[in-house]
């Protein structure tokens, strides 16, 4: 968690130098689509954390604390930072190849912000989110997915100074990310209908109730453990002090065996069972 408010930080504090600094400043940061000729490489990192306005900053920094205060416990503060990272720098990436040596400029954390979106999606898939533009409540793979497709067909149909390939971006560098990186906390596959790899809910301390460590932000809701198919296997005792020892120190913090007993847990829902 600490992580994240330093990242959030980081976007404020750049933000003000560059009300204090001006256009001056901030081009310092921005990407522009002749970074190569002037071999400014650091650009694709730091255009992820400058913005056009306050706006613009809020509802980032809205997003990327509602999304990242589920993701960041469970990954820990170096995979969490590596996941902003990697996202932010492949929505970049994706944004230059198609506007290579134009005139237009890139800045923003969206890409970053989408990337934590799928990144949670794929470890808290039936987490329901209610919109703030259509009240009702979404299951996050299916605002995932939904989101994504708009992301495509925005960029093909509404031309705008909307980076929405920045976006598409951010959403392949977290999905990408997850799977090389964080597989053992991944239990849902956007391409699974393609590849046969099936859905499971994976249960985080957000559904322990008042005895977990830190509780969701307000308007989440979280499938209870005890919803699967009943089975012998891992305690639900010893499930929930794994959990509680992710949300406190991140997964790193996990000895060999407790990896081992988390690993059977998920396979256990995988075949439907679940420990009481």
């Amino acid at each position: 968690m600490e992580c994240l408010l330093v990242l959030i930080g980081v976007n404020v504090v750049v933000y003000l130098l560059s009300l204090l600094g001006g256009q001056s400043f901030a081009g310092l940061f921005v990407l522009s689509g002749n970074v190569l000729a002037t071999f400014e490489i650091w650009r694709f990192v730091t255009a992820a954390f400058t913005h056009v306005d306050f706006w613009h900053l809020f509802f980032n920094m809205f997003g990327l604390y509602m999304f990242g205060s589920l993701s960041a416990s469970v990954l820990g503060w170096k995979r969490f930072l590596a996941l902003y990272l990697v996202s932010g720098v492949a929505g970049n990436l994706l944004w230059f190849v198609f506007n290579m040596n134009s005139a237009f400029l890139l800045l923003g954390a969206s890409g970053a912000v989408v990337g934590v979106i799928m990144a949670t999606a794929m470890m808290m898939p039936n987490i329901q989110v209610l919109l703030l533009f259509f009240p009702v409540p979404v299951k996050l793979k299916t605002m995932a997915i939904v989101y994504i497709i708009l992301e495509v067909i925005q960029q093909q149909t509404m031309p705008s100074n909307i980076a929405y390939l920045a976006h598409i971006g951010g959403f392949i560098g977290g999905f990408l990310f997850m799977e090389m990186w964080a597989a053992e906390v991944v239990v849902w596959h956007p391409l699974g209908a393609l590849f046969g790899k099936r859905s499971v809910s994976f249960p985080r301390p957000e559904d322990q109730g008042e005895a977990a460590p830190s509780k969701p932000p307000r308007g989440w809701t979280v499938s209870a453990y005890d919803s699967y198919t009943k089975g012998n296997a891992v305690s639900r005792a010893e499930l929930d002090r794994l959990l509680d020892k992710i949300s406190r120190s991140g997964i790193n913090s996990l000895s060999e065996s407790e990896m081992e007993t988390l690993r059977k847990a998920r396979e256990q829902m995988k075949s439907g069972q679940s420990s009481r």
